[in-house]
């Protein structure tokens, strides 16, 4: 499940193959998303006493929109007696951007949050730091990820790209700023984390708010 921007988006994976329900209204994530649950379970034909697992996007991202859908996982995965797979907004994007534009080094700068990838040998991308929160300045020590190296840019904060390319010092051979997530890849990649042990119980599924992380002292100049 997906509330982490304007639509609200549920994958369901049976298999190989991935029913998608995505609702048409924006803003409206607490009333559509639990309906749209029960559509992909309906046209599946299975229960969700018969899934493996639920997975949900944690973050960063909007504060109710992330609370909206990590309370309806954890309340339908404690119901179902179900691990939750919890997955990073920047890495569902990582993936989405790569699908787009293959290359094998991701920045992805979404708001204020930055988060840097690279495909490791096995064809699998890395979270290369820690997921930031900040100024455009926050993106500066990863510099020396980007410098000799091909990279493309992904996320909404790419919409305004001079002032992240000149903090950078490099150019990305591709900018994806009004890229919107895959929820195949998500659900693949859900499935992926499930099998390698990456679920946690339902009552351990936190939102992940990286603004927290933030200085809010208010400058007196």
């Amino acid at each position: 499940m997906d509330t982490s921007s304007d639509r609200c988006t549920v994958g369901l994976m049976q298999g190989d193959t991935v029913i998608i329900r995505s609702a048409g209204q924006q803003r409206a994530h607490a009333q559509l998303l639990l309906p749209l649950v029960e559509d992909a379970l309906a046209s599946s034909g299975i229960s969700l006493q018969q899934l493996d697992a639920l997975a949900v996007i944690a973050g960063p991202g909007s504060f109710t929109g992330l609370r909206i859908a990590v309370g309806a996982v954890q309340g339908l995965a404690l119901a179902a007696g179900k691990p939750v797979v919890l997955l990073s907004t920047m890495e569902a994007l990582a993936w989405t951007a790569r699908l787009r534009a293959p290359c094998s080094t991701i920045l992805v700068a979404r708001e204020i949050y930055f988060a840097l990838y690279s495909e490791n040998t096995d064809g699998q991308l890395l979270l290369r730091e820690e997921e930031r929160v900040g100024a455009v300045m926050t993106a500066a020590d990863l510099a020396p990820w980007l410098r000799g190296r091909e990279w493309i840019a992904a996320g909404d904060a790419w919409q305004v790209p001079e002032r992240l390319i000149e903090v950078l010092g490099s150019q990305p051979s591709a900018i994806m700023a009004d890229l919107e997530l895959d929820m195949e890849r998500v659900c693949r990649l859900a499935a992926r984390q499930w099998s390698l042990g990456k679920a946690v119980p339902a009552d351990m599924a936190r939102p992940r708010y990286l603004k927290e992380q933030m200085d809010y002292k208010v400058s007196s100049t």
